[in-house]
């Protein structure tokens, strides 16, 4: 109970416009919104975002900006590091 209550605290506490805000800054400052809820996996939350200046539209370029869950994850940035490596 203290890890899920941990995890839960742990979601809360992350700001979906600042999850946008950086993404955005990698991807030419294009402006991005989440376009569906949150995902949780075993290890990752998964926030779906999409590149657009309309409000109402889904259309344009899709990403996950997946975030090591804390309270899970003993090493969270070797881990990242090992994805980032794996990924290039």
């Amino acid at each position: 109970r203290d890890v899920q209550r941990a995890a839960d605290e742990f979601i809360t506490s992350i700001d979906a416009e600042r999850v946008c805000a950086l993404a955005s800054l990698y991807h030419n400052g294009q402006p991005c919104r989440l376009f569906s809820e949150v995902k949780k996996g075993s290890y990752n939350l998964c926030y779906p975002v999409v590149f657009t200046s309309d409000p109402d539209s889904t259309d344009g370029e899709k990403w996950i900006v997946r975030i090591p869950w804390i309270p899970r994850i003993a090493f969270p940035e070797e881990k990242m590091r090992g994805e980032i490596a794996t990924m290039k």
